[in-house]
């Protein structure tokens, strides 16, 4: 096997003509044959024991595909260390270029071409001596009173309290029917609707502040309007 060419086609990119002669394949074909004749196993023949012509007969096709792929394999391991290329996957190569290069090979000296992924050559820059800016992160005591905060928010658990009335703050479970005019309003309608806590920034603050100061199981009637753009608003 010879080394032809090595092209540097990019920075990254290098491509390797080879020369494979047929006695480079012959090489490689009888290690093949020499490792499949000891592990065959043919019916009326011992392992290890089948005739080299009938080895022949039955693999030659496939060793010689495997001969020529180790025979490329060894060209690429050879230039790759003469020429230090540090290469990076599986070599690209024209398929058709390939299958007629190992059809000729165990007859006449073939060449081949195939490109290789490297990585790239550089020179490390100076940097002993450089000095790095650490930003500094500060803790203030804000942030840890929101932090405490959110962990108690998350431990916490749902109390029920029936010696009062509702308060701005507290958490509700509340059976709503919502009308307009004699037609319900099947969106605002409820058996069961949950206010996480009262009076804190929701949509609608005059429907939480309706049920500020009301007791369990109080029924009453309060009226409350929708801006055009809320999602729920109907002309």
């Amino acid at each position: 096997m010879e080394v032809l060419k090595v092209e540097e086609t990019a920075p990254t990119k290098r491509k390797l003509t080879l020369k494979i002669e047929p006695s480079d394949l012959a090489l490689e074909a009888e290690e093949a044959y020499e490792e499949l004749g000891k592990a065959a196993e043919i019916p009326e023949f011992r392992k290890g024991k089948v005739p080299r012509k009938l080895l022949e007969y039955r693999f030659d096709k496939v060793i010689q595909k495997e001969a020529f792929a180790d025979a490329v394999q060894k060209a690429l391991d050879e230039v790759t260390k003469e020429n230090e290329i540090k290469a990076v996957g599986r070599p690209d190569f024209d398929e058709a270029e390939f299958e007629a290069a190992m059809e000729k090979a165990a007859d006449e000296a073939v060449e081949i071409s195939l490109t290789l992924e490297v990585v790239p050559k550089f020179e490390l820059p100076e940097y002993k001596g450089t000095k790095l800016d650490v930003p500094r992160f500060e803790i203030t005591d804000e942030m840890v009173q929101n932090n405490l905060e959110s962990i108690r928010e998350s431990q916490a658990f749902y109390k029920a309290i029936d010696d009062r009335s509702a308060q701005k703050g507290d958490s509700l479970v509340v059976k709503v029917r919502a009308t307009r005019g004699e037609e319900e309003v099947p969106a605002l309608t409820r058996d069961r609707m949950f206010i996480p806590s009262l009076c804190d920034g929701r949509d609608i603050p005059e429907f939480d502040e309706a049920f500020v100061g009301k007791d369990i199981d109080q029924a009453f009637e309060f009226e409350f309007s929708l801006d055009k753009e809320h999602p729920l608003y109907e002309p």
